[in-house]
């Protein structure tokens, strides 16, 4: 389940007399900052120092203290149950502790790279898997997934060439092997501060490990944030400031209708658990959790409509028979080609490519690249010149090149799926004071 984070509201909501069953978690000012989950007749509401664990079943809950470090804060992380255990994934990057025995402990040998703020977590095959994410100013459009017997994240690689645009802020749901990315953002690849609805509908399946664009839909919230979801019975309810959009992506189609009483003071993420929705409301300062039923939540059927268009197929012919000799020769540079290149890092236009696997770089970053390849070190001050923008002060210009090099840095990690970094600074040796960027000579670079 996916983090949430409790928003003070401007208006608080009346207390509801409708609702099936109401519990009283506590005062809304200690739990604005909490995040929730929920796993098997359990909900749990985490703080800081503890977290209460209410059961389902009786409608009680017990509060729970735990220990956590200094430098761990609980409203930065998402939560996610695997095999019963449960995680704590950092919102913007590759962190993750686990709970033990009521003690928060970290587990991985990452860092907090701040690449994937809105990434998309869920639990697939007894992992932790990460979809998309958005910082520097571009969005990812690749999976990771926790390898915990290394105790790092690693990139699951499709088999297809066929991947989607980087998004984020996107609703997700996990069928079977498939996953669906929903309702996402994206990145204007021509204007990278600005941010475009993403209405393309996209499917991963896990086993054939392929990516398929399954059309494009209309429907999409327009808000830049997320608004409460409940997954249930492999559909998604969007609950929208005007109405509930129940998602069913098998059936291509969104069935429409008015907020049922109950629904109209939902504010943060909701759960289904055995035919009973949960949802959490307040009443002035205090804090509800609600039981309702699913004839509760809804009101009036407005009305149903497609998911998505359908994509045009088009089948690709390649070749054209012109003769044996013809189709040999093709073939015979087509794997002289690929001989040559295998094994080495292909600097393209837009990005940089390693057996089969491209990431993308936009001009500056490429630049950059261009001058660590062609010289053995290179000064900071020459980077500083590719990327610094006239109107920035000299500091921000300086965060700027750092940024650029910690981004190349990633990409190129992910790319070869290292654990170390392929670009290393080091002080001058003639003036202590200046920095001096190099590239791994080890990696073969080659420019198209």
């Amino acid at each position: 389940m996916k983090k949430c984070t409790f928003i003070i509201l401007l208006l608080f909501v009346p207390v509801l007399n409708l609702l099936s069953q109401d519990l009283l978690i506590g005062r809304f000012d200690d739990y604005k900052n909490s995040i929730t989950n929920i796993n098997n007749n359990f909900i749990y509401v985490f703080k800081q120092n503890y977290y209460k664990k209410i059961n389902l079943e009786n409608f009680k809950f017990d509060s729970i203290p735990f220990y956590s470090k200094k430098d761990f804060k609980i409203s930065e992380y998402s939560t996610l149950f695997v095999n019963s255990t449960l995680y704590f994934i950092h919102e913007q990057g590759g962190l993750v502790y686990e709970n033990r025995n009521d003690s928060i402990i970290r587990i991985d040998n990452s860092y907090n790279h701040k690449l994937q703020n809105d990434s998309n977590i869920f639990s697939y095959n007894s992992k932790i898997h990460r979809y998309g994410g958005y910082g520097f100013w571009s969005a990812r459009n690749f999976i990771t997934y926790y390898n915990f017997s290394l105790n790092q994240w690693e990139l699951e690689v499709p088999l297809n060439s066929m991947t989607p645009e980087g998004s984020f802020l996107g609703n997700d749901i996990l069928i079977g092997n498939d996953l669906y990315i929903i309702n996402s953002f994206m990145v204007n690849p021509d204007k990278n501060l600005e941010i475009l609805v993403n209405k393309k509908l996209w499917n991963y399946n896990f086993k054939e490990k392929k990516w398929k664009m399954l059309g494009e839909t209309d429907f999409t919230t327009g808000k830049y944030t997320r608004i409460p979801t409940i997954k249930a019975d492999n559909k998604l309810f969007l609950i929208n400031e005007s109405n509930i959009s129940i998602i069913d992506v098998l059936n291509n189609k969104i069935e429409l209708y008015e907020k049922g009483l109950p629904s109209r003071h939902i504010f943060s993420q909701a759960f289904y658990n055995e035919k009973h929705f949960y949802f959490f409301h307040t009443d002035k300062d205090k804090l509800f959790l609600s039981q309702v039923e699913e004839s509760e939540l809804l009101g009036n059927f407005i009305g149903v409509k497609k998911l998505y268009t359908d994509k045009k197929k088009f089948k690709l012919y390649f070749f054209l028979i012109l003769g044996l000799v013809f189709l040999i020769l093709i073939l015979v540079k087509i794997s002289k080609y690929w001989l040559d290149r295998w094994g080495k890092i292909e600097v393209l236009e837009n990005g940089i490519r390693y057996k089969r696997k491209f990431v993308q770089l936009d001009n500056p970053t490429i630049k950059i690249l261009e001058l660590l390849i062609s010289s053995k070190k290179v000064n900071s001050s020459l980077i500083l010149g590719l990327v610094e923008k006239e109107h920035f002060s000299k500091a921000h210009n300086e965060r700027l090149k750092l940024q650029k090099i910690n981004e190349l840095n990633f990409k190129l990690k992910t790319l070869i799926e290292v654990d170390y970094d392929i670009i290393i600074a080091s002080k001058s040796p003639f003036d202590k004071r200046n920095i001096e960027y190099a590239i791994k000579k080890s990696y073969h670079f080659f420019k198209k």
